[in-house]
């Protein structure tokens, strides 16, 4: 996990009593952004209170926990990542008809919406490297364990599909060529994807990340496709 901020500086100032926002969505977004830069074990509820301009007990009385906290930031970010892929999902295996739907248009439906809610976050002026995506580096358990429930239909119903487009390969085949596009896009949204001459800087647009990641991604699991023809 990328550590912004080290674990022994002091505790941020404390929001504007003016902040918009109710008192359980300042801590949320504190606990999001702190979470991600000292990691789950080194943010302290009582940092994370002062970081939100609230007090311990309000924290305490919105969360109960630490970890209820960090259920809530990491499910604030999934649901609706999780809603707007299904739809695009469905949405591929109704065009698709009475065939399997395709590996291209299941990738797309799996990766574009990222993108998409990233574009939209920049729009609003927020950091467009979502910090809670570096949350999923930290190496606590509880954030592993909780990022594998909060995703875990999803990830079934997209292996699924995939299943259905690739019938003569091992799930476990798909399963790796899967979490493999799946860690790209996580070191993308985390600001880690972009490095030296290919940095945003220099040109790199999201909608090029984006083909060259589908393309990458798809290129691997035709592969898997190729095998299985020669297989036969």
């Amino acid at each position: 996990m990328s550590h912004l901020i080290p674990s022994n500086s002091p505790d941020p100032v404390p929001a504007p009593s003016g902040r918009r926002g109710d008192t359980r969505e300042r801590l949320l977004d504190a606990a999001e952004r702190l979470f991600a830069e000292r990691g789950f074990e080194g943010a302290s509820m009582r940092a994370l209170a002062r970081a939100a301009g609230a007090s311990l007990s309000s924290t305490s009385y919105h969360f109960g926990t630490k970890e209820a906290l960090l259920e809530a930031v990491l499910r604030r970010r999934a649901e609706p990542m999780n809603a707007l892929r299904l739809l695009r999902l469905d949405e591929a295996e109704r065009s698709a008809g009475d065939v399997p739907a395709s590996i291209e248009s299941i990738l797309d439906a799996f990766v574009r919406p990222l993108f998409e809610m990233r574009a939209a976050s920049s729009a609003r002026g927020v950091r467009p490297a979502w910090v809670a995506a570096r949350l999923f580096f930290d190496s606590a358990p509880v954030v592993s364990r909780m990022a594998s429930e909060l995703f875990r239909d999803v990830d079934a119903r997209f292996l699924a599909a995939l299943e259905h487009s690739l019938p003569r390969r091992e799930r476990r085949e798909i399963e790796i060529a899967y979490q493999l596009t799946n860690g790209l896009l996580i070191h993308f949204a985390a600001g880690h994807f972009l490095r030296g001459e290919f940095d945003e800087e220099r040109g790199a647009s999201d909608e090029a990340v984006l083909s060259g990641l589908l393309a990458y991604a798809g290129a691997g699991l035709r592969s898997l496709e190729r095998e299985e023809g020669r297989a036969r």
